[in-house]
């Protein structure tokens, strides 16, 4: 008779707004995280419930994502199999609140540093939000390209122009929206910057650097293009 398989040791990760524990490998959570590798060896629970990010609870989504992320570090199968109508594109939110978390619970970086890859950064977007339904989503790529506010057929717009390349794309917004729209995008990459410089993810810096310099280069004489973010910012 054949011994028993021995069965992977599991552990409760309680989380906040009543969602359901997430059961995850201990092994694998006590390996990746420093926070998790002091819990007491009797633990069957690891709470987090009270974990703060921005003053918000730690989102299960941004809890799925760095699970995924420590189980393919320990080269295991995702946590959560990600899903089919995932979007191709990752926002500065996003990626802030996931670095964000992994920093809290003192992740390994070998967890993290995927999410850092060239492939990966070219997916990162700056989500601008609060527009109305008749406006298309406004979501510059940060990757040097230049974008600045512009009057376009006689309406503000969102411009990208794109070097090396014989075209121009225009994004139509909403009048006297400027300066709320630079608030939001000087606030995500602001967050950005901080957390990748006390997490040293230099490839993320170099992006976000090319963005700034990129989206503060019009000339402030030239009221045709207008800078994302004026100097002054």
């Amino acid at each position: 008779m054949s011994p028993k398989k021995k069965s992977r040791a599991t552990i409760q990760v309680v989380i906040a707004n009543n969602d359901e524990p997430l059961v995850v490998d201990e092994n694998i959570v006590r390996a990746r995280s420093l926070v998790a590798s002091e819990l007491p060896e009797s633990a069957t629970v690891w709470d987090i419930s009270g974990l703060l990010i921005e003053g918000e609870p730690a989102k299960r989504e941004t809890v799925v994502k760095w699970l995924n992320l420590a189980y393919r570090a320990s080269r295991r199968k995702p946590y959560e199999q990600p899903s089919a109508q995932q979007p191709d594109t990752t926002t500065a939110a996003e990626l802030y609140e996931l670095l964000a978390f992994a920093d809290s619970i003192a992740s390994s970086q070998n967890v993290y540093l995927p999410l850092v890859a060239n492939n990966e950064l070219r997916k990162l977007r700056i989500q601008i939000g609060n527009l109305p339904e008749a406006f298309e989503p406004v979501r510059p790529a940060v990757d040097g390209r230049p974008y600045v506010f512009c009057n376009c057929n006689e309406e503000p717009s969102l411009h990208l122009s794109d070097p090396g390349v014989d075209m121009c794309k225009s994004i139509r917004i909403p009048e006297n929206s400027e300066a709320a729209l630079t608030d939001e995008v000087v606030e995500q990459v602001g967050k950005l910057l901080y957390i990748s410089y006390k997490l040293k993810l230099e490839p993320l810096l170099q992006r976000l650097h090319m963005f700034v310099a990129a989206a503060a280069a019009p000339a402030a004489a030239n009221e045709q293009r207008r800078a994302i973010i004026p100097r002054d910012k």
